[in-house]
């Protein structure tokens, strides 16, 4: 008796004892915990008896309907999509008008780059908000809101809460003054029917992240490039190393996240662990490319985006020895992908369904309530999977 109980006491590496069996999990429909052959044990239109219905995807964090499958499951309206009359979250409306632009959309960027040590791919997500007005083939940006940024490869790069919240109404598209008050004419840009289908052109516009505004340039119109700009802050020392000097080249920088280092905190995980501040100056605009035609009377689609982007790394922390100094590697647009950005038409006002959905409160009253907002917009329009 007592050598049976040493085998079974020895680690789990060894030979476990000739009598142990694998006992089968009971499962309890209804219990709410998903066990032995259930596919799901929850309340809910996705879930019956524990199996997944028909039109669902269930698993352990609940049931969700399945966008393509060709099964119309609340909440969709339609399935599958088609980009004219059902979005790609499977939401039925239609346009009355080709190639009009007047309205609430959400736009997803793409911007692909690759790092400067290995050439490896990241491509960064950006969501905006905006209320477009069209005149004939002309349209302005009427209100912009900007949503987050977040960028996939090697490592993940994303913002907290803070950073999404300093960033939400900085740069604006919209007119509005910016940080130093200077005021812009609007964004422009035309909307055109051509080719059977519809042409989308979005003007240049210049954003900084964790700096002066008096950064940007005085005339976005004149398209300045980024070298020719007034220099960035940097940092020769951003791991801070004790036995050189740091800090004495942050001119311009701005701690506008509130914590406590200069620039924009920027949150990497996955291969490398660390918080990276810095400040960003770039640009985007908008235009055709072959690959992404516009059909008329489009509720979404994709055009094409084209940018340019420049990073002074400022400080590098909260990262394990030895760490740190990767966390410093920066990138630059990548010359073998076509950077897109992804548009979805809302609707014309805020009490249209569609808009409410996503926009419950008017834009650019409360930062409480645009977050809110910008949360749904991330929801809607999701990270694309791109591999290389």
């Amino acid at each position: 008796m007592r050598a049976r109980l040493a085998c079974c006491l020895l680690p789990l590496t060894l030979l476990s004892c000739a009598e142990d069996r694998v006992l089968p999990v009971a499962s309890v429909c209804g219990d709410g915990v998903v066990n032995g052959s259930e596919e799901c044990d929850q309340v809910g239109p996705g879930c019956v008896e524990c199996r997944a219905a028909e039109g669902y995807l269930c698993g352990e964090q609940g049931c969700r309907p399945v966008c393509g499958d060709g099964v119309v499951v609340a909440p969709e309206t339609c399935d599958p999509p088609d980009g004219r009359q059902c979005d790609s979250s499977c939401g039925a409306t239609f346009k009355s008008e080709a190639c009009d632009a007047n309205g609430y959309w959400l736009l997803r960027q793409l911007d692909f780059s690759r790092d400067n040590a290995l050439q490896q791919l990241q491509v960064a997500t950006t969501w905006y908000v905006l209320k477009l007005e069209q005149t004939g083939e002309t349209l302005r940006v009427a209100q912009s809101v900007t949503c987050g940024i977040e960028a996939t490869g090697t490592v993940r790069v994303s913002l907290d809460d803070r950073g999404r919240r300093a960033l939400l109404w900085r740069n604006p598209q919209d007119g509005r003054p910016d940080g130093r008050g200077v005021t812009r004419p609007p964004r422009h840009g035309r909307f055109v029917a051509k080719g059977g289908g519809c042409e989308l052109t979005l003007s240049r516009h210049y954003f900084l992240r964790g700096g002066d505004d008096a950064l940007l340039p005085a005339n976005f119109d004149d398209h300045p490039e980024l070298s020719s700009l007034p220099p960035l802050p940097y940092e020769p020392n951003p791991t801070r190393d004790a036995s050189k000097p740091f800090g004495e080249h942050l001119e311009g920088a701005e701690d506008i996240d509130g914590d406590g280092y200069p620039g924009l905190a920027w949150y990497l995980t996955g291969t490398i662990n660390a918080v990276r501040n810095s400040v960003q100056r770039d640009w985007n605009e908008y235009g055709p490319l072959a690959e992404y035609p516009i059909p008329p009377y489009a509720i979404e689609f994709t055009t094409g985006a084209f940018f340019d982007t420049s990073e002074q790394v400022l400080s590098v922390h909260g990262c394990q020895k030895g760490a740190c100094t990767l966390a410093t590697i920066g990138s630059r647009p990548a010359t073998d992908r076509a950077h897109r950005v992804s548009l979805r038409w809302l609707g014309l006002e805020l009490t249209d369904p569609r808009v409410a959905a996503v926009i419950a409160r008017p834009l650019l009253v409360s930062q409480d309530d645009d977050l809110e907002t910008c949360a749904r917009v991330r929801a809607a329009l999701p990270v694309e999977a791109v591999t290389e």
